[in-house]
């Protein structure tokens, strides 16, 4: 019975491939999904900016530098500060200008930015991977509800040939006048109800396939073959693991949690970076500057005290610099910093509730998974027990039936009871496999077969 269960966990239905049908594994299922899920893209969109951003804090360490540039022409009456003279004429000026500042101290507010741009980076990063997991686990789910609907359709073929098999033999038995007409017409009757629970196979077949095929973004109308992945002979036989080992492992390793750790810690970094503002401000600050005036520069040799140097000489003469040392001290701003500073305290507090719950949340969702895993395993264990003694209890009541020793009813029970355990063992089989995958990714394992 175990070589049976994996032969059907590991069973790759061969059709023949005709233009247009393509091979769906899981894994080609999940790098589908991954390149083209829609929230996916939009965060690595977020992760960008989240990038550009985190760039720009650190080129804020760097001084600021700007270059000033201008040309004027004046008339009436202007006060010429190249000639220190009130003039009465029209007047062609220009002044060009470098000027450079930084900051030297600012409470540390350049760093704390830093760091709670680091920390929304690494945030989005672990909401990539949350998002990531989330689509395994449905996308897995949904490839082998595929699987399993393929195979229950099997057996219930396999079932509806059964019983025609059956049909064609009592005909011949009744045209022998060994067996009734009531038995043609049961055997009838339950070739009949098989043809319809094969149709309704074949509907939840399509549906679970429009449900992958939403998933992963896949037209519907194409053609797709659902390849089993290879499962391994001793798959079903691993052990549950621990549930203290897999709660402590979550805890270190799923991105759920990690994407809050890493919101709290960029919260209280912004806390930090909004009290810098409390704190006096000291910057350094300097420029060069040189001007030009078509009145000429002072020169009290010359009759009209004035003398016209050309453009390039008086850009030259005019050149002048300063060096200055900026304090500021905040002293009263209608308290608004410190609203803000509490405002900020408020959301680390709210970020450390979030990131308690999240981890309350996880301990739940273990220990649930835990227990449904459990469940599993026994049910698979219990189903293998009841189909290899309900075969047994078949083959028996087959012999008897078909010499004429067991009338048709008691067969069909028998029959009906073989095959409904075999479709309990096919999900138990699966549900017990989808439960241990399901703790490996909480132990942050990747998914494998």
């Amino acid at each position: 019975m175990k070589k049976y269960i994996l032969l059907v966990l590991t069973l790759v239905w061969i059709v023949p491939k005709s233009q247009g049908q393509t091979i769906l594994t899981l894994e080609k299922c999940l790098e589908i999904a991954f390149q083209g899920n829609l929230d996916l893209r939009q965060l690595q969109i977020s992760l960008a900016n989240d990038a550009l951003s985190l760039r720009q804090t650190k080129l804020d360490y760097l001084p600021s530098l700007s270059m000033s540039n201008s040309v004027t022409r004046s008339g009436g009456t202007t006060f010429d500060f190249n000639t220190f003279r009130r003039i009465t004429q029209n007047t062609q000026s220009a002044s060009h200008s470098i000027n450079a500042s930084m900051d030297v101290f600012n409470g540390f507010q350049n760093y704390y930015t830093l760091k709670q741009a680091e920390s929304n980076m690494q945030e989005t990063q672990y909401g990539i991977e949350k998002s990531k997991n989330t689509l395994i686990t449905n996308i897995t789910q949904a490839f082998f509800q595929i699987i399993y609907d393929q195979e229950n359709l099997k057996v219930s073929k396999e079932r509806q040939d059964l019983i025609a098999l059956q049909l064609e033999r009592v005909k011949k038995q009744f045209d022998a006048g060994a067996k009734t007409e009531i038995d043609v017409l049961s055997l009838e009757s339950q070739l009949a109800t098989e043809n319809l629970n094969r149709i309704n196979q074949d509907n939840l077949l399509l549906r679970d396939k429009l449900t992958l095929l939403q998933l992963v973004n896949l037209d519907f109308s194409g053609e797709y073959i659902f390849q089993a992945p290879d499962i391994g002979s001793n798959v079903l036989e691993n052990a549950i693991p621990n549930l203290d080992e897999v709660i402590t492992l979550a805890m270190g390793t799923q991105p759920s949690i990690k994407e809050k750790e890493a919101n709290l810690k960029g919260m209280q970094y912004g806390m930090k970076a909004t009290r810098a503002l409390l704190y006096p401000n000291l910057s350094l600050s300097g420029g060069v500057r040189t001007s030009y005036s078509s009145n000429g520069v002072p020169d009290f040799s010359q009759p009209s005290g004035l003398r016209k140097d050309p453009y390039t000489t008086q850009l030259k003469d005019n050149v002048s610099n300063q060096v200055s040392v900026n304090l500021n001290i905040p002293v009263f701003n209608n308290y608004r910093a410190a609203t803000n500073v509490q405002k900020s305290q408020l959301q680390v507090k709210n970020a450390e509730l979030d990131f308690q719950k999240q981890r309350n949340a996880l301990v739940r969702e273990v220990q649930a998974a835990h227990l449904e895993a459990g469940a599993a395993a026994a049910k698979y264990e219990a189903t293998k027990v009841q189909v290899q003694s309900l075969g047994e209890s078949f083959n028996f009541a087959k012999s008897r039936y078909e010499n004429g020793l067991l009338d048709f009813y008691a067969f069909r029970e028998i029959l009906n009871s073989k095959t409904n355990a075999e479709t309990q063992l096919l999900n138990a089989s699966f549900d017990y496999l989808l439960k241990i995958k399901v703790l490996d990714l909480y132990q942050g394992k990747a998914l494998s077969f």
